[in-house]
């Protein structure tokens, strides 16, 4: 079950209901962050390019879970940043990298909120990876 799709209990339009109403207590966008304890591996073209025990994922309304790892565990020496950035009125302005391995190059797969707004601090200094774009996800060896 997705926390914030579907009939999920953090989207608006939720199935189930909380003994509380969740919607005049809470901000009409949500954002929830924990730890992730499995290790996460991304390969692209053959190379491991992020292996960490140290993930996050974060939850915000009517948005996929998205898998937030420090940069410290990125093979940094496959990205080049790039021009790109947008803005995010929950999260803050967020800038890219682009992803190279040997022939192959995806532009723009790799994002951060270096100054993220107060409320997700948790994900400064955390990159983000463009699940669909990478070649093999791995949750421990699966």
């Amino acid at each position: 079950m997705s926390l914030t799709l579907g009939t999920g209990p953090l989207k608006r339009g939720r199935a189930g209901s909380f003994n509380f109403d969740i919607d005049a207590a809470s901000p009409p966008h949500i954002i929830y962050i924990e730890d992730v304890p499995q290790r996460l591996r991304a390969v692209f073209n053959g190379e491991t390019v992020l292996d960490t025990r140290r993930a996050k994922v974060l939850y915000e309304s009517n948005i996929p879970g998205q898998w937030y790892v420090p940069a410290e565990d990125v093979r940094l020496d496959l990205l080049t940043p790039t021009e790109t950035s947008t803005h995010c009125p929950f999260k803050g302005d967020a800038t890219y990298w682009t992803l190279t391995v040997g022939d192959r190059t995806e532009t723009d797969i790799v994002w951060a909120y270096p100054q993220s707004l107060g409320v997700i601090a948790a994900i400064e200094g955390l990159q983000a990876f463009y699940f669909e774009r990478m070649d093999v996800w791995l949750e421990e060896d699966e």
